[in-house]
Protein backbone atom coordinates (compact mmCIF):
# COMPACT_ATOMS: atom_id res chain seq x y z
CA UNK A 1 0.00 0.00 0.00
CA UNK A 2 2.85 2.39 0.83
CA UNK A 3 4.51 1.79 -2.56
CA UNK A 4 1.15 2.40 -4.27
CA UNK A 5 0.82 5.78 -2.51
CA UNK A 6 4.37 6.75 -3.44
CA UNK A 7 3.72 5.85 -7.08
CA UNK A 8 0.50 7.92 -7.10
CA UNK A 9 2.36 10.80 -5.46
CA UNK A 10 5.12 10.69 -8.10
CA UNK A 11 2.61 10.36 -10.93
CA UNK A 12 0.76 13.43 -9.68
CA UNK A 13 3.90 15.56 -9.58
CA UNK A 14 5.01 14.26 -12.99
CA UNK A 15 1.76 15.46 -14.50
CA UNK A 16 1.56 18.78 -12.62
CA UNK A 17 3.11 20.73 -15.50
CA UNK A 18 0.80 19.02 -17.96
CA UNK A 19 -2.18 19.98 -15.82
CA UNK A 20 -1.18 23.62 -15.86
CA UNK A 21 -1.19 23.44 -19.66
CA UNK A 22 -4.56 21.68 -19.71
CA UNK A 23 -6.10 24.33 -17.45
CA UNK A 24 -4.80 27.12 -19.65
CA UNK A 25 -6.16 25.67 -22.89
CA UNK A 26 -9.66 25.26 -24.17
CA UNK A 27 -10.26 21.52 -23.77
CA UNK A 28 -13.48 20.84 -25.67
CA UNK A 29 -14.78 17.40 -24.78
CA UNK A 30 -18.33 16.18 -25.23
CA UNK A 31 -20.25 15.06 -22.12
CA UNK A 32 -20.34 11.50 -23.52
CA UNK A 33 -16.54 11.41 -23.35
CA UNK A 34 -16.49 13.02 -19.91
CA UNK A 35 -18.97 10.47 -18.58
CA UNK A 36 -16.77 7.65 -19.87
CA UNK A 37 -13.92 9.07 -17.78
CA UNK A 38 -16.12 8.86 -14.70
CA UNK A 39 -15.56 5.15 -14.19
CA UNK A 40 -11.87 5.95 -13.67
CA UNK A 41 -12.49 9.10 -11.60
CA UNK A 42 -14.89 7.30 -9.24
CA UNK A 43 -12.17 4.78 -8.31
CA UNK A 44 -9.76 7.50 -7.10
CA UNK A 45 -8.93 8.02 -3.43
CA UNK A 46 -9.45 11.77 -3.16
CA UNK A 47 -8.21 12.01 0.45
CA UNK A 48 -4.77 10.50 -0.05
CA UNK A 49 -4.25 9.75 -3.74
CA UNK A 50 -4.84 13.24 -5.13
CA UNK A 51 -2.55 16.23 -4.60
CA UNK A 52 -4.47 19.50 -4.68
CA UNK A 53 -2.92 22.56 -6.32
CA UNK A 54 -3.46 24.99 -3.45
CA UNK A 55 -6.92 25.59 -1.99
CA UNK A 56 -9.32 23.91 -4.40
CA UNK A 57 -12.45 24.12 -2.25
CA UNK A 58 -15.50 24.98 -4.28
CA UNK A 59 -19.23 25.26 -3.83
CA UNK A 60 -21.45 23.07 -5.98
CA UNK A 61 -24.95 23.92 -7.15
CA UNK A 62 -26.14 21.10 -4.88
CA UNK A 63 -25.07 23.17 -1.84
CA UNK A 64 -22.15 20.86 -1.08
CA UNK A 65 -18.66 22.17 -0.37
CA UNK A 66 -16.13 20.00 -2.20
CA UNK A 67 -12.70 19.94 -0.55
CA UNK A 68 -10.82 19.58 -3.85
CA UNK A 69 -11.32 19.06 -7.56
CA UNK A 70 -11.15 15.29 -7.13
CA UNK A 71 -14.16 15.23 -4.79
CA UNK A 72 -16.01 17.63 -7.09
CA UNK A 73 -15.27 15.49 -10.15
CA UNK A 74 -16.63 12.44 -8.32
CA UNK A 75 -19.71 14.40 -7.24
CA UNK A 76 -20.27 15.60 -10.80
CA UNK A 77 -19.96 12.04 -12.07
CA UNK A 78 -22.59 10.88 -9.55
CA UNK A 79 -24.89 13.88 -10.17
CA UNK A 80 -24.25 15.20 -13.72
CA UNK A 81 -26.56 18.18 -13.20
CA UNK A 82 -24.28 19.55 -10.47
CA UNK A 83 -22.32 22.61 -11.55
CA UNK A 84 -19.71 24.75 -9.87
CA UNK A 85 -21.18 27.88 -8.28
CA UNK A 86 -17.96 29.53 -7.08
CA UNK A 87 -14.56 28.84 -5.54
CA UNK A 88 -14.55 28.56 -1.77
CA UNK A 89 -16.91 26.93 0.71
CA UNK A 90 -20.67 27.17 0.29
CA UNK A 91 -21.98 30.00 2.44
CA UNK A 92 -25.22 28.17 3.25
CA UNK A 93 -23.40 25.20 4.76
CA UNK A 94 -23.26 25.12 8.55
CA UNK A 95 -20.62 22.40 8.60
CA UNK A 96 -17.94 24.24 6.65
CA UNK A 97 -15.06 25.93 8.46
CA UNK A 98 -14.41 29.29 6.85
CA UNK A 99 -10.78 30.37 6.56
CA UNK A 100 -9.45 33.11 8.83
CA UNK A 101 -7.65 34.79 5.94
CA UNK A 102 -8.50 35.37 2.33
CA UNK A 103 -6.00 34.35 -0.32
CA UNK A 104 -4.76 37.14 -2.57
CA UNK A 105 -4.10 34.60 -5.34
CA UNK A 106 -7.03 34.36 -7.73
CA UNK A 107 -8.34 30.85 -8.39
CA UNK A 108 -7.31 29.26 -11.70
CA UNK A 109 -9.56 29.78 -14.72
CA UNK A 110 -11.41 26.52 -15.08
CA UNK A 111 -14.71 24.97 -16.01
CA UNK A 112 -16.59 21.89 -14.89
CA UNK A 113 -15.20 19.93 -17.84
CA UNK A 114 -11.67 21.15 -17.05
CA UNK A 115 -11.94 19.84 -13.50
CA UNK A 116 -13.03 16.35 -14.53
CA UNK A 117 -10.36 16.27 -17.23
CA UNK A 118 -7.73 17.57 -14.79
CA UNK A 119 -8.52 14.88 -12.24
CA UNK A 120 -8.59 12.17 -14.91
CA UNK A 121 -5.33 13.32 -16.52
CA UNK A 122 -3.52 13.59 -13.20
CA UNK A 123 -4.43 10.09 -12.07
CA UNK A 124 -5.04 7.89 -15.11
CA UNK A 125 -2.41 5.49 -16.37
CA UNK A 126 -2.52 2.98 -19.19
CA UNK A 127 -2.51 0.28 -16.51
CA UNK A 128 -5.79 1.65 -15.13
CA UNK A 129 -7.61 1.40 -18.48
CA UNK A 130 -9.88 -1.56 -19.19
CA UNK A 131 -8.41 -4.04 -21.65
CA UNK A 132 -11.50 -4.40 -23.84
CA UNK A 133 -10.82 -3.88 -27.54
CA UNK A 134 -13.01 -1.11 -28.97
CA UNK A 135 -10.54 0.67 -31.29
CA UNK A 136 -10.64 4.36 -32.08
CA UNK A 137 -8.69 6.17 -34.77
CA UNK A 138 -7.07 9.43 -33.75
CA UNK A 139 -6.37 12.39 -35.99
CA UNK A 140 -2.70 11.62 -35.36
CA UNK A 141 -3.17 8.53 -37.55
CA UNK A 142 -2.84 6.09 -34.66
CA UNK A 143 -5.21 3.44 -33.38
CA UNK A 144 -6.16 3.47 -29.69
CA UNK A 145 -7.31 0.29 -27.96
CA UNK A 146 -10.42 1.94 -26.48
CA UNK A 147 -11.76 5.28 -25.31
CA UNK A 148 -9.69 5.23 -22.10
CA UNK A 149 -6.39 4.88 -23.99
CA UNK A 150 -7.53 7.66 -26.35
CA UNK A 151 -8.48 9.94 -23.43
CA UNK A 152 -5.06 9.48 -21.81
CA UNK A 153 -3.34 10.47 -25.06
CA UNK A 154 -5.67 13.48 -25.34
CA UNK A 155 -4.31 14.69 -22.00
CA UNK A 156 -1.00 15.44 -23.75
CA UNK A 157 -2.37 16.12 -27.25
CA UNK A 158 -5.31 18.41 -26.51
CA UNK A 159 -6.16 18.91 -30.19
CA UNK A 160 -6.48 15.15 -30.79
CA UNK A 161 -9.87 14.09 -32.11
CA UNK A 162 -11.33 10.83 -33.33
CA UNK A 163 -11.94 10.07 -36.97
CA UNK A 164 -13.25 7.16 -39.04
CA UNK A 165 -11.33 3.92 -38.45
CA UNK A 166 -10.51 3.72 -42.16
CA UNK A 167 -8.37 6.86 -41.82
CA UNK A 168 -5.88 4.91 -39.68
CA UNK A 169 -5.68 1.87 -41.93
CA UNK A 170 -3.32 3.26 -44.56
CA UNK A 171 -0.09 1.43 -45.39
CA UNK A 172 2.17 4.15 -43.98
CA UNK A 173 0.87 3.54 -40.44
CA UNK A 174 0.86 -0.27 -40.41
CA UNK A 175 4.07 -0.53 -38.40
CA UNK A 176 2.59 1.46 -35.51
CA UNK A 177 -0.93 0.01 -35.52
CA UNK A 178 -0.40 -3.17 -33.53
CA UNK A 179 1.56 -1.60 -30.65
CA UNK A 180 -0.94 1.29 -30.46
CA UNK A 181 -3.92 -1.03 -30.22
CA UNK A 182 -2.28 -2.89 -27.36
CA UNK A 183 -1.52 0.36 -25.51
CA UNK A 184 2.18 0.62 -26.23
CA UNK A 185 3.75 3.57 -27.97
Amino acid sequence: MKIHRIMLFLLTFRTLFLLQVVLALDFPIQWETISSLCSQVLMLHCNDGYVADGDERLCGSDGETYLNFCFYAQGRCRKPDTTMEYFGPCMNSSTVDLPDTISSTPPPRTTTQDIIVQVFCSQATLDSCPINLDPLCGTDGKFYRNECFFAIEKCSQTSLQTQELEMCSTVKHETTLLPSIFGKK
